[in-house]
């Protein structure tokens, strides 16, 4: 079982790709993003909420195996941060790229509060919540986007 898990929170295994595992792995999340996103509103919600408990469980029982505290190759963080910032957006390309984008942007570049959760909060919870609120904020600016520039 520990053998699958691994292969789950490195992304099927997309985390060990040298360059930039982390855009990676947001590139599995999209994929998986592509068979989830006709989901109704509550179920991806719901979803969303499983993925995130499901990933600090998962790197919980794997992190051991790993070198550091927050190994890069681990990616199933970056996958749980992008769903959270599709929530409530209707399905295009272009909120797709947007959320793709801005995902990877806040998660870089970590500003406040997402650098203070990255170097407060250790273990399974400290890599999945700075991703998750990397979502939140690439979530907040697509509505913002659609609101006051697409109108829609």
């Amino acid at each position: 079982m520990k053998k699958a898990l691994k292969f789950i929170v490195t992304g099927l295994n997309s985390g060990y790709i040298p360059g930039a595992p982390g855009t990676y792995g947001t590139i599995v999340g999209v994929l998986l993003y592509l068979a989830i996103y006709q989901l109704p509103f509550i179920s991806y919600i719901l979803f969303c909420i499983a993925f995130v408990f499901f990933s600090v469980w998962s790197i919980g029982q794997v992190l051991s195996d790993f070198d550091s505290d927050d190994p890069s190759a681990v990616v199933i963080d970056e996958m749980a941060g992008f769903f959270i910032a599709m929530i409530g957006h209707p399905f295009s390309w272009l909120t797709l790229g947007m959320g793709f984008v801005l995902f990877r942007f806040f998660d870089i570049v970590k500003p406040f509060p997402i650098r203070l959760i990255d170097r407060k909060v250790k273990g399974p919870w400290g890599i999945v919540l700075d991703d998750v609120l990397a979502g939140v904020f690439a979530c907040i600016v697509i509505w913002l986007v659609r609101i006051f520039i697409l109108k829609g």
